[in-house]
Protein backbone atom coordinates (compact mmCIF):
# COMPACT_ATOMS: atom_id res chain seq x y z
CA UNK A 1 0.00 0.00 0.00
CA UNK A 2 3.04 2.24 0.20
CA UNK A 3 3.90 4.88 2.73
CA UNK A 4 1.12 5.60 5.23
CA UNK A 5 1.17 9.34 5.84
CA UNK A 6 0.17 11.32 8.91
CA UNK A 7 -3.27 12.19 7.57
CA UNK A 8 -3.83 8.70 6.24
CA UNK A 9 -3.03 7.14 9.63
CA UNK A 10 -5.70 9.34 11.20
CA UNK A 11 -8.27 8.13 8.69
CA UNK A 12 -7.42 4.47 9.00
CA UNK A 13 -6.75 4.12 12.71
CA UNK A 14 -10.24 3.04 13.80
CA UNK A 15 -10.93 0.96 10.70
CA UNK A 16 -7.66 -0.94 10.96
CA UNK A 17 -8.68 -2.14 14.39
CA UNK A 18 -11.58 -4.04 12.84
CA UNK A 19 -10.07 -4.98 9.50
CA UNK A 20 -7.91 -8.00 8.83
CA UNK A 21 -4.70 -7.41 6.88
CA UNK A 22 -6.02 -9.49 4.00
CA UNK A 23 -8.86 -7.03 3.52
CA UNK A 24 -6.38 -4.37 2.47
CA UNK A 25 -5.92 -6.33 -0.73
CA UNK A 26 -9.54 -7.38 -1.16
CA UNK A 27 -10.49 -8.76 -4.56
CA UNK A 28 -12.63 -6.45 -6.75
CA UNK A 29 -16.35 -7.04 -6.78
CA UNK A 30 -17.09 -9.32 -9.75
CA UNK A 31 -20.58 -7.82 -10.13
CA UNK A 32 -19.36 -4.26 -10.74
CA UNK A 33 -21.35 -2.35 -13.33
CA UNK A 34 -18.87 0.29 -14.48
CA UNK A 35 -15.44 0.17 -16.02
CA UNK A 36 -12.79 2.83 -15.91
CA UNK A 37 -9.26 3.88 -16.57
CA UNK A 38 -6.56 5.42 -14.43
CA UNK A 39 -3.52 7.55 -15.15
CA UNK A 40 -0.13 7.52 -13.42
CA UNK A 41 1.04 10.57 -11.51
CA UNK A 42 4.63 11.58 -12.41
CA UNK A 43 5.78 11.56 -8.77
CA UNK A 44 5.58 7.88 -7.91
CA UNK A 45 5.37 8.21 -4.10
CA UNK A 46 2.89 11.07 -4.10
CA UNK A 47 -0.18 9.55 -2.36
CA UNK A 48 -3.03 11.45 -4.09
CA UNK A 49 -5.92 12.29 -1.74
CA UNK A 50 -8.44 15.13 -2.14
CA UNK A 51 -9.93 15.91 -5.56
CA UNK A 52 -12.15 18.71 -6.90
CA UNK A 53 -13.39 20.15 -10.19
CA UNK A 54 -11.77 23.48 -11.04
CA UNK A 55 -13.06 26.53 -12.86
CA UNK A 56 -10.81 25.62 -15.81
CA UNK A 57 -12.75 22.42 -16.49
CA UNK A 58 -10.02 20.13 -15.14
CA UNK A 59 -9.82 17.99 -12.02
CA UNK A 60 -7.36 19.08 -9.32
CA UNK A 61 -5.99 16.85 -6.58
CA UNK A 62 -3.55 16.94 -3.69
CA UNK A 63 -0.43 14.77 -3.42
CA UNK A 64 -0.20 14.25 0.32
CA UNK A 65 3.32 12.89 0.62
CA UNK A 66 4.91 14.80 -2.29
CA UNK A 67 4.22 18.45 -1.37
CA UNK A 68 2.45 18.94 -4.70
CA UNK A 69 -0.92 19.84 -6.18
CA UNK A 70 -1.78 18.22 -9.51
CA UNK A 71 -4.14 18.90 -12.39
CA UNK A 72 -5.60 16.25 -14.67
CA UNK A 73 -7.48 17.04 -17.87
CA UNK A 74 -10.54 15.00 -18.93
CA UNK A 75 -8.17 13.28 -21.40
CA UNK A 76 -5.93 12.14 -18.55
CA UNK A 77 -2.96 14.51 -18.90
CA UNK A 78 -1.46 15.09 -15.44
CA UNK A 79 0.56 18.20 -14.52
CA UNK A 80 2.11 18.75 -11.09
CA UNK A 81 2.81 21.99 -9.19
CA UNK A 82 5.01 22.15 -6.09
CA UNK A 83 3.96 23.90 -2.90
CA UNK A 84 6.16 26.68 -1.57
CA UNK A 85 7.17 24.78 1.58
CA UNK A 86 7.95 21.15 2.38
CA UNK A 87 6.24 18.54 4.55
CA UNK A 88 2.89 20.29 4.05
CA UNK A 89 0.83 17.06 3.84
CA UNK A 90 -1.83 18.57 1.57
CA UNK A 91 -5.17 16.85 2.08
CA UNK A 92 -8.58 18.22 1.12
CA UNK A 93 -9.13 20.52 -1.84
CA UNK A 94 -12.12 22.55 -3.05
CA UNK A 95 -13.08 25.01 -5.78
CA UNK A 96 -13.21 28.53 -4.41
CA UNK A 97 -15.60 31.36 -5.30
CA UNK A 98 -12.64 33.26 -6.79
CA UNK A 99 -11.96 30.67 -9.51
CA UNK A 100 -8.94 29.24 -7.66
CA UNK A 101 -8.49 25.94 -5.83
CA UNK A 102 -8.04 25.95 -2.05
CA UNK A 103 -6.51 23.14 -0.03
CA UNK A 104 -5.47 22.21 3.51
CA UNK A 105 -1.88 21.67 4.61
CA UNK A 106 -2.09 19.58 7.76
CA UNK A 107 1.66 19.27 8.21
CA UNK A 108 2.42 22.96 7.61
CA UNK A 109 -0.61 24.17 9.60
CA UNK A 110 -1.67 26.27 6.62
CA UNK A 111 -4.32 26.83 3.98
CA UNK A 112 -3.09 26.82 0.39
CA UNK A 113 -4.42 28.49 -2.74
CA UNK A 114 -3.50 27.56 -6.31
CA UNK A 115 -4.57 29.40 -9.44
CA UNK A 116 -5.61 27.51 -12.60
CA UNK A 117 -2.19 28.42 -14.03
CA UNK A 118 -0.43 26.77 -11.08
CA UNK A 119 0.68 29.65 -8.82
CA UNK A 120 0.65 28.51 -5.18
CA UNK A 121 0.20 30.80 -2.16
CA UNK A 122 0.13 29.54 1.43
CA UNK A 123 -1.46 31.15 4.50
CA UNK A 124 -0.43 29.98 7.98
CA UNK A 125 -3.33 29.25 10.35
CA UNK A 126 -3.03 31.67 13.32
CA UNK A 127 -3.26 28.97 16.01
CA UNK A 128 -0.23 26.67 16.02
CA UNK A 129 -0.91 22.95 15.76
CA UNK A 130 -4.47 23.35 14.47
CA UNK A 131 -4.04 20.60 11.83
CA UNK A 132 -6.42 21.92 9.12
CA UNK A 133 -8.03 18.90 7.50
CA UNK A 134 -11.23 19.47 5.50
CA UNK A 135 -12.12 22.53 3.43
CA UNK A 136 -15.10 23.77 1.42
CA UNK A 137 -16.53 26.93 -0.15
CA UNK A 138 -19.21 28.50 2.01
CA UNK A 139 -22.39 30.35 1.06
CA UNK A 140 -20.82 33.58 2.33
CA UNK A 141 -18.05 33.61 -0.31
CA UNK A 142 -15.39 32.42 2.16
CA UNK A 143 -13.52 29.16 2.59
CA UNK A 144 -14.40 27.11 5.66
CA UNK A 145 -12.06 24.49 7.11
CA UNK A 146 -11.78 22.15 10.06
CA UNK A 147 -9.05 22.46 12.68
CA UNK A 148 -8.82 18.80 13.63
CA UNK A 149 -6.44 19.06 16.58
CA UNK A 150 -8.12 22.10 18.16
CA UNK A 151 -11.78 21.16 17.55
CA UNK A 152 -12.55 24.41 15.77
CA UNK A 153 -14.10 25.48 12.46
CA UNK A 154 -11.97 28.09 10.71
CA UNK A 155 -12.68 30.64 7.98
CA UNK A 156 -10.52 32.43 5.47
CA UNK A 157 -11.37 35.04 2.85
CA UNK A 158 -10.28 34.70 -0.77
CA UNK A 159 -7.69 37.40 -0.11
CA UNK A 160 -6.08 35.22 2.56
CA UNK A 161 -7.39 36.88 5.74
CA UNK A 162 -8.32 34.52 8.57
CA UNK A 163 -11.54 35.32 10.42
CA UNK A 164 -12.37 34.36 13.99
CA UNK A 165 -12.86 30.57 14.21
CA UNK A 166 -15.73 28.83 15.96
CA UNK A 167 -14.92 26.33 18.71
CA UNK A 168 -16.97 23.15 19.00
CA UNK A 169 -18.97 22.89 22.26
CA UNK A 170 -17.83 19.27 22.53
CA UNK A 171 -14.20 18.80 21.42
CA UNK A 172 -14.77 16.00 18.92
CA UNK A 173 -11.91 16.64 16.43
CA UNK A 174 -13.70 17.62 13.18
CA UNK A 175 -12.59 15.92 9.96
CA UNK A 176 -14.21 16.79 6.61
CA UNK A 177 -16.59 19.66 5.86
CA UNK A 178 -19.09 20.57 3.13
CA UNK A 179 -21.68 23.22 2.33
CA UNK A 180 -25.19 21.97 3.01
CA UNK A 181 -28.49 22.48 1.20
CA UNK A 182 -29.78 24.49 4.17
CA UNK A 183 -27.18 27.24 3.83
CA UNK A 184 -25.08 25.93 6.71
CA UNK A 185 -21.74 24.13 6.83
CA UNK A 186 -21.70 20.46 7.84
CA UNK A 187 -18.75 18.46 9.14
CA UNK A 188 -17.87 15.01 10.38
CA UNK A 189 -16.29 14.56 13.78
CA UNK A 190 -15.35 11.80 16.16
CA UNK A 191 -18.57 9.92 16.91
CA UNK A 192 -20.94 11.96 14.74
CA UNK A 193 -21.48 15.07 12.64
CA UNK A 194 -22.12 18.73 13.23
CA UNK A 195 -23.39 21.87 11.56
CA UNK A 196 -22.38 25.50 11.85
CA UNK A 197 -24.34 28.49 10.57
CA UNK A 198 -22.51 31.28 8.70
CA UNK A 199 -22.74 33.31 11.92
CA UNK A 200 -21.22 30.58 14.07
CA UNK A 201 -24.07 28.71 15.77
CA UNK A 202 -22.96 25.08 16.14
CA UNK A 203 -24.99 21.91 16.60
CA UNK A 204 -23.55 18.41 17.08
CA UNK A 205 -25.61 15.32 16.29
CA UNK A 206 -24.94 11.87 17.63
CA UNK A 207 -28.78 11.31 17.65
CA UNK A 208 -28.47 7.83 19.16
CA UNK A 209 -26.54 6.58 16.12
CA UNK A 210 -22.85 6.69 16.89
CA UNK A 211 -20.54 6.28 13.87
CA UNK A 212 -17.12 5.02 14.94
CA UNK A 213 -14.94 6.81 12.37
CA UNK A 214 -16.92 9.21 10.12
CA UNK A 215 -14.95 10.70 7.23
CA UNK A 216 -16.22 12.24 3.99
CA UNK A 217 -19.49 14.20 3.92
CA UNK A 218 -21.45 15.63 0.97
CA UNK A 219 -24.91 16.98 0.10
CA UNK A 220 -27.27 14.69 -1.78
CA UNK A 221 -29.83 15.43 -4.47
CA UNK A 222 -32.53 14.63 -1.90
CA UNK A 223 -31.71 17.67 0.24
CA UNK A 224 -29.98 15.63 2.93
CA UNK A 225 -26.37 15.23 4.02
CA UNK A 226 -24.56 11.96 3.39
CA UNK A 227 -21.39 10.75 5.08
CA UNK A 228 -19.34 7.58 5.23
CA UNK A 229 -17.79 5.68 8.10
CA UNK A 230 -14.83 3.38 7.73
CA UNK A 231 -16.69 0.73 9.73
CA UNK A 232 -18.58 -0.17 6.52
CA UNK A 233 -21.47 2.23 6.90
CA UNK A 234 -22.99 5.08 4.92
CA UNK A 235 -25.16 7.54 6.83
CA UNK A 236 -27.88 9.96 5.84
CA UNK A 237 -28.68 12.99 7.94
CA UNK A 238 -31.57 15.38 7.53
CA UNK A 239 -30.81 19.06 7.99
CA UNK A 240 -32.41 18.77 11.43
CA UNK A 241 -29.86 16.13 12.41
CA UNK A 242 -31.88 12.90 12.18
CA UNK A 243 -29.39 10.21 11.18
CA UNK A 244 -30.05 6.89 9.43
CA UNK A 245 -27.38 4.28 8.74
CA UNK A 246 -27.02 1.91 5.78
CA UNK A 247 -24.56 -0.99 5.48
CA UNK A 248 -22.03 -1.24 2.66
CA UNK A 249 -22.38 -4.61 0.84
CA UNK A 250 -18.66 -5.43 0.89
CA UNK A 251 -17.41 -5.92 4.43
CA UNK A 252 -14.08 -4.49 5.60
CA UNK A 253 -14.18 -2.12 2.63
CA UNK A 254 -13.27 1.09 4.48
CA UNK A 255 -15.54 3.79 2.96
CA UNK A 256 -13.54 7.04 2.99
CA UNK A 257 -14.95 9.87 0.84
CA UNK A 258 -18.32 10.60 -0.77
CA UNK A 259 -19.62 13.01 -3.42
CA UNK A 260 -22.83 13.84 -5.32
CA UNK A 261 -22.97 12.39 -8.82
CA UNK A 262 -24.39 13.55 -12.15
CA UNK A 263 -26.98 10.77 -12.00
CA UNK A 264 -28.56 12.03 -8.77
CA UNK A 265 -26.88 9.30 -6.72
CA UNK A 266 -24.00 9.46 -4.25
CA UNK A 267 -20.58 7.98 -5.03
CA UNK A 268 -18.08 6.83 -2.42
CA UNK A 269 -14.64 5.27 -2.27
CA UNK A 270 -14.01 1.90 -0.59
CA UNK A 271 -10.32 2.22 0.20
CA UNK A 272 -9.69 -1.30 1.53
CA UNK A 273 -11.75 -3.08 -1.13
CA UNK A 274 -10.39 -1.01 -4.05
CA UNK A 275 -13.89 -0.16 -5.21
CA UNK A 276 -16.12 2.81 -5.98
CA UNK A 277 -19.66 2.52 -4.66
CA UNK A 278 -22.82 4.03 -6.18
CA UNK A 279 -25.54 4.79 -3.64
CA UNK A 280 -29.15 5.81 -4.24
CA UNK A 281 -30.83 8.40 -2.04
CA UNK A 282 -32.94 5.59 -0.59
CA UNK A 283 -29.73 4.23 0.93
CA UNK A 284 -29.22 1.24 -1.39
CA UNK A 285 -25.79 0.62 -2.84
CA UNK A 286 -26.55 0.13 -6.53
CA UNK A 287 -23.11 -0.93 -7.75
CA UNK A 288 -19.59 -1.46 -6.49
CA UNK A 289 -17.05 -1.02 -9.27
CA UNK A 290 -13.42 -2.09 -9.00
CA UNK A 291 -10.67 0.43 -9.58
CA UNK A 292 -8.80 -0.12 -12.85
CA UNK A 293 -5.60 -1.04 -11.00
CA UNK A 294 -5.77 -3.69 -8.28
CA UNK A 295 -4.69 -2.65 -4.79
CA UNK A 296 -4.87 1.04 -5.65
CA UNK A 297 -6.51 2.26 -2.39
CA UNK A 298 -8.98 4.85 -3.78
CA UNK A 299 -9.40 7.87 -1.55
CA UNK A 300 -11.03 11.08 -2.88
CA UNK A 301 -13.95 11.13 -5.31
CA UNK A 302 -15.67 13.89 -7.32
CA UNK A 303 -17.79 14.33 -10.50
CA UNK A 304 -15.88 15.45 -13.58
CA UNK A 305 -16.77 17.83 -16.43
CA UNK A 306 -17.24 14.85 -18.73
CA UNK A 307 -20.17 13.34 -16.82
CA UNK A 308 -17.96 10.64 -15.27
CA UNK A 309 -16.77 9.97 -11.72
CA UNK A 310 -13.12 10.76 -10.93
CA UNK A 311 -11.13 9.53 -7.95
CA UNK A 312 -7.64 9.52 -6.51
CA UNK A 313 -5.64 6.38 -5.79
CA UNK A 314 -2.92 6.30 -3.15
CA UNK A 315 -0.56 4.33 -5.39
CA UNK A 316 0.16 7.56 -7.30
CA UNK A 317 -2.66 7.32 -9.81
CA UNK A 318 -5.85 9.21 -10.60
CA UNK A 319 -8.79 7.34 -12.07
CA UNK A 320 -12.02 7.81 -13.99
CA UNK A 321 -15.12 5.64 -13.78
CA UNK A 322 -17.05 5.77 -17.05
CA UNK A 323 -20.83 6.22 -16.91
CA UNK A 324 -21.77 5.58 -20.56
CA UNK A 325 -25.35 4.53 -19.94
CA UNK A 326 -26.57 7.83 -18.54
CA UNK A 327 -27.16 9.50 -21.95
CA UNK A 328 -26.89 12.85 -20.22
CA UNK A 329 -24.77 15.86 -20.94
CA UNK A 330 -23.83 17.15 -17.53
CA UNK A 331 -22.92 20.74 -16.90
CA UNK A 332 -21.33 21.40 -13.54
CA UNK A 333 -21.77 24.61 -11.66
CA UNK A 334 -18.73 25.80 -9.74
CA UNK A 335 -18.88 28.48 -6.97
CA UNK A 336 -19.88 31.41 -7.78
CA UNK A 337 -19.83 32.00 -11.50
CA UNK A 338 -18.73 29.10 -13.66
CA UNK A 339 -20.62 26.56 -15.72
CA UNK A 340 -18.29 23.75 -16.86
CA UNK A 341 -18.69 23.65 -19.81
CA UNK A 342 -21.02 26.54 -20.55
CA UNK A 343 -21.80 25.41 -24.11
CA UNK A 344 -23.64 22.12 -24.46
CA UNK A 345 -23.63 20.69 -27.98
CA UNK A 346 -26.25 17.95 -28.03
CA UNK A 347 -25.97 14.99 -30.34
CA UNK A 348 -29.69 14.55 -30.88
CA UNK A 349 -33.01 16.31 -30.49
CA UNK A 350 -34.60 15.11 -27.26
CA UNK A 351 -31.32 14.77 -25.35
CA UNK A 352 -31.36 15.80 -21.72
CA UNK A 353 -29.09 18.37 -20.15
CA UNK A 354 -28.55 17.98 -16.43
CA UNK A 355 -27.00 20.68 -14.26
CA UNK A 356 -25.40 19.42 -11.06
CA UNK A 357 -25.14 22.17 -8.45
CA UNK A 358 -21.73 22.21 -6.78
CA UNK A 359 -21.99 25.77 -5.47
CA UNK A 360 -23.31 26.72 -2.02
CA UNK A 361 -26.09 29.18 -1.47
CA UNK A 362 -29.13 29.99 -3.59
CA UNK A 363 -28.65 28.88 -7.20
CA UNK A 364 -30.88 28.00 -10.10
CA UNK A 365 -31.20 27.42 -13.84
CA UNK A 366 -33.61 29.41 -15.98
CA UNK A 367 -34.37 29.74 -19.68
CA UNK A 368 -33.21 33.16 -20.88
CA UNK A 369 -34.58 32.95 -24.45
CA UNK A 370 -37.84 34.59 -23.34
CA UNK A 371 -39.82 31.44 -24.20
CA UNK A 372 -40.18 30.53 -20.49
CA UNK A 373 -39.39 26.88 -21.14
CA UNK A 374 -38.01 26.00 -17.69
CA UNK A 375 -36.82 27.41 -14.41
CA UNK A 376 -39.87 29.43 -13.36
CA UNK A 377 -42.50 28.33 -10.86
CA UNK A 378 -46.21 28.36 -11.81
CA UNK A 379 -46.62 31.26 -9.39
CA UNK A 380 -43.83 33.17 -11.09
CA UNK A 381 -40.25 33.72 -10.07
CA UNK A 382 -37.22 31.44 -10.37
CA UNK A 383 -36.87 28.02 -8.77
CA UNK A 384 -33.80 27.39 -6.62
CA UNK A 385 -31.79 24.16 -6.72
CA UNK A 386 -29.79 23.39 -3.59
CA UNK A 387 -26.17 22.29 -3.55
CA UNK A 388 -25.92 18.59 -4.38
CA UNK A 389 -29.16 18.72 -6.34
CA UNK A 390 -29.69 18.44 -10.09
CA UNK A 391 -31.94 20.21 -12.55
CA UNK A 392 -32.68 18.47 -15.86
CA UNK A 393 -34.44 19.44 -19.06
CA UNK A 394 -34.96 17.60 -22.35
CA UNK A 395 -34.38 19.78 -25.42
CA UNK A 396 -36.71 18.45 -28.13
CA UNK A 397 -36.29 21.22 -30.69
CA UNK A 398 -33.46 22.35 -32.92
CA UNK A 399 -32.04 25.73 -32.00
CA UNK A 400 -29.63 27.48 -29.67
CA UNK A 401 -31.10 27.90 -26.19
CA UNK A 402 -29.52 30.31 -23.73
CA UNK A 403 -29.73 29.77 -19.97
CA UNK A 404 -28.52 31.47 -16.82
CA UNK A 405 -28.60 31.51 -13.04
CA UNK A 406 -31.38 33.90 -12.00
CA UNK A 407 -29.71 34.45 -8.62
CA UNK A 408 -26.26 35.15 -10.12
CA UNK A 409 -26.89 36.78 -13.47
CA UNK A 410 -23.25 36.79 -14.55
CA UNK A 411 -23.50 33.01 -14.85
CA UNK A 412 -24.80 31.95 -18.24
CA UNK A 413 -24.39 29.49 -21.11
CA UNK A 414 -26.18 27.90 -24.03
CA UNK A 415 -27.44 24.58 -25.32
CA UNK A 416 -27.13 23.84 -29.04
CA UNK A 417 -29.55 21.31 -30.56
CA UNK A 418 -28.96 20.14 -34.16
CA UNK A 419 -31.27 20.08 -37.13
CA UNK A 420 -31.11 16.74 -38.98
CA UNK A 421 -30.71 16.87 -42.77
CA UNK A 422 -30.35 13.72 -44.88
CA UNK A 423 -31.21 12.56 -48.39
CA UNK A 424 -34.68 11.17 -48.81
CA UNK A 425 -34.62 7.44 -49.38
CA UNK A 426 -33.67 6.77 -52.99
CA UNK A 427 -33.82 10.47 -53.95
CA UNK A 428 -30.50 12.33 -54.13
CA UNK A 429 -32.33 15.45 -55.31
CA UNK A 430 -34.53 15.65 -52.16
CA UNK A 431 -33.58 16.50 -48.56
CA UNK A 432 -35.44 14.98 -45.60
CA UNK A 433 -35.34 17.30 -42.59
CA UNK A 434 -36.22 16.83 -38.93
CA UNK A 435 -36.15 19.85 -36.64
CA UNK A 436 -38.00 18.48 -33.62
CA UNK A 437 -38.56 15.21 -31.79
CA UNK A 438 -41.72 16.46 -30.07
CA UNK A 439 -44.46 19.03 -30.63
CA UNK A 440 -43.62 22.64 -29.78
CA UNK A 441 -44.92 24.16 -26.53
CA UNK A 442 -48.41 25.67 -26.77
CA UNK A 443 -48.36 28.86 -28.83
CA UNK A 444 -44.88 28.22 -30.29
CA UNK A 445 -43.89 27.19 -33.82
CA UNK A 446 -40.74 26.29 -35.72
CA UNK A 447 -39.05 28.83 -37.95
CA UNK A 448 -37.03 26.97 -40.60
CA UNK A 449 -34.75 28.74 -43.06
CA UNK A 450 -32.75 27.73 -46.13
CA UNK A 451 -29.71 29.10 -47.92
CA UNK A 452 -29.76 28.13 -51.60
CA UNK A 453 -26.77 27.59 -53.91
CA UNK A 454 -25.16 30.83 -55.03
CA UNK A 455 -26.49 32.79 -52.05
CA UNK A 456 -24.93 33.71 -48.71
CA UNK A 457 -28.22 34.67 -47.10
CA UNK A 458 -30.77 32.51 -45.29
CA UNK A 459 -34.41 33.07 -46.20
CA UNK A 460 -37.61 31.88 -44.54
CA UNK A 461 -38.75 28.51 -45.76
CA UNK A 462 -41.38 27.25 -43.30
CA UNK A 463 -43.15 28.50 -40.20
CA UNK A 464 -44.85 25.39 -38.91
CA UNK A 465 -45.78 23.16 -36.01
CA UNK A 466 -44.78 20.07 -38.00
CA UNK A 467 -41.71 18.17 -36.76
CA UNK A 468 -40.03 17.96 -40.14
CA UNK A 469 -40.44 18.18 -43.90
CA UNK A 470 -38.79 17.62 -47.28
CA UNK A 471 -37.15 19.95 -49.79
CA UNK A 472 -36.57 19.21 -53.45
CA UNK A 473 -37.20 20.30 -57.05
CA UNK A 474 -40.91 20.86 -56.46
CA UNK A 475 -40.29 23.42 -53.71
CA UNK A 476 -40.79 27.11 -54.67
CA UNK A 477 -37.33 27.94 -53.29
CA UNK A 478 -35.56 25.28 -55.38
CA UNK A 479 -32.58 26.90 -57.17
CA UNK A 480 -31.29 23.90 -59.05
CA UNK A 481 -28.63 21.32 -58.17
CA UNK A 482 -26.06 22.38 -55.58
CA UNK A 483 -25.41 22.65 -51.86
CA UNK A 484 -28.26 23.84 -49.67
CA UNK A 485 -28.00 24.79 -46.00
CA UNK A 486 -30.80 24.63 -43.43
CA UNK A 487 -31.32 25.92 -39.89
CA UNK A 488 -34.21 26.09 -37.45
CA UNK A 489 -35.33 27.71 -34.23
CA UNK A 490 -38.26 27.69 -31.82
CA UNK A 491 -40.27 30.92 -31.85
CA UNK A 492 -43.38 32.41 -30.32
CA UNK A 493 -45.06 34.35 -33.15
CA UNK A 494 -46.82 36.76 -30.80
CA UNK A 495 -46.28 40.50 -30.64
CA UNK A 496 -42.95 40.28 -28.78
CA UNK A 497 -41.62 37.41 -30.89
CA UNK A 498 -39.53 35.56 -28.29
CA UNK A 499 -37.32 32.93 -29.91
CA UNK A 500 -34.36 30.72 -29.39
CA UNK A 501 -31.30 31.26 -31.51
CA UNK A 502 -31.01 29.31 -34.73
CA UNK A 503 -29.43 25.90 -34.77
CA UNK A 504 -26.07 25.44 -36.41
CA UNK A 505 -26.62 25.23 -40.16
CA UNK A 506 -26.47 21.81 -41.82
CA UNK A 507 -25.51 21.47 -45.48
CA UNK A 508 -26.53 18.88 -48.05
CA UNK A 509 -25.71 18.47 -51.75
CA UNK A 510 -28.80 17.96 -53.90
CA UNK A 511 -28.62 16.96 -57.56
Amino acid sequence: MGKMTTRRRRHLAAACAITALAALCAAPNAAASFTGIDYPVPTTNSTPEGIALGSDGNLWFTEESADKIARVTPAGVVTEFSTSTTDVHAGAITAGPDGNLWFTEMGANAIGRITPSGTVTEFTVPLAGAQPTGITAGPDGRLWFTEHAKSRIGRITTSGTFLAPFKLPVANSPNEITAGPDGNLWFTESGGIGSVTPTGTIHQYPDGVTPSNPQGIAPGSDGNLWFVDQSDRVYRSTTSGTITQFPVPTTSSGPTMIAPGPDGNLWYTESFANQIGQLSTSGSTLTESPTPTAGSTPFGVWPGPDGNIWFTEEIARVGRLNLPHLNLLNIYYIPNKYFIPNIARLGHQGDTVSWLMLAPGQRGIIDTTGLNLYGSSPAGGPVATAIGGTFSYAFDWAGTFTYGDPFHTASHGKVMVPIVVTHAVGAVETAALTWASADPPAGDVFDVQVEVPGSSTFVDWQTTAALGGSFGPSDPLWAGPGTYRFRSRLVNPGATGQASGFSAARAIALS
